[in-house]
């Protein structure tokens, strides 16, 4: 990776590992691939399905929709809603935070 780019080798270690990560997250990692989110909504991404991992695939994509147009900031207030969001209500809440992120954001 370094010979390829302009990256020192710590960057490139760090890029390796966050790539080593997002195996599970197919969908997290084309958004990252792609350019659709960058480096910080995919950290941000992966510490709030931290012990939460199953979830977390589960809800990828609607998560991915939902953080793509927003400000990191506003991203991470997104995660940790979803993060502690009500097991019970899981499944809808990545589409509820979707609606009410792009309501805060007009």
């Amino acid at each position: 990776l370094c010979a390829h780019t302009d990256a020192d080798g710590s960057r490139a270690k760090f890029l390796l590992g966050l790539h080593d990560k997002l195996r599970s997250f197919d969908t997290i990692e084309t958004a990252w691939c792609t350019g659709l989110i960058g480096t910080a909504k995919v950290r941000a991404m992966l510490k709030a399905g931290t012990g939460l991992e199953p979830e977390l695939a589960r809800d990828q994509e609607a998560l991915v929709t939902a953080i793509s147009p927003l400000r990191v900031r506003k991203a991470r207030m997104v995660l940790s809603q979803w993060r502690h969001a009500d097991p019970i209500d899981a499944p809808h809440a990545p589409h509820r935070l979707f609606l009410r992120a792009r309501a805060r954001q007009r």
